[in-house]
């Protein structure tokens, strides 16, 4: 009777646990990916639309990237003499060390965002 007892409890517990991992499995995982796919939009990337703000939130603030800084990046014009000689492709999507790991600010990039400055990198950097 004993033994019988255990093969239920080890056949409940082996039941509770394989159901429960079917369900982090299959559709919603590729439901959310093309929900994904479709907020993240990287086909009219422009430096107006989408790179100044993502520059305002993750570079240009105090003490990074901003107005009087050794490398300014606050402006189209600046940041585009960057994106010319390969230096912010190398730094951002290459080396993916800007944002610093010590910033005082955001410390990386979401695929996303990386995805999208990539895209506009490969248009030429449209204004």
């Amino acid at each position: 009777m004993r033994n019988y007892f255990n093969y239920i409890i080890i056949f409940l517990i082996s039941f509770i646990i394989f159901n429960g991992c079917k369900k982090d499995i299959g559709y919603p995982e590729s439901k959310t990916n093309s929900q994904n796919s479709s907020a993240c939009d990287s086909s009219s990337v422009t430096y107006t639309n989408f790179v100044a703000n993502v520059m305002s939130s993750n570079c240009t603030f105090s003490g990074c990237h901003n107005s009087g800084s050794s490398v300014d990046l606050t402006t189209y014009a600046s940041l585009k003499l960057k994106i010319d000689d390969g230096t912010f492709n190398n730094r951002v999507l290459v080396q993916k060390d800007m944002p610093p790991s010590y910033s005082s600010g955001p410390v990386s990039l979401d695929a996303c965002a990386l995805g999208k400055l990539k895209k506009w990198i490969n248009n030429g950097a449209p204004q």
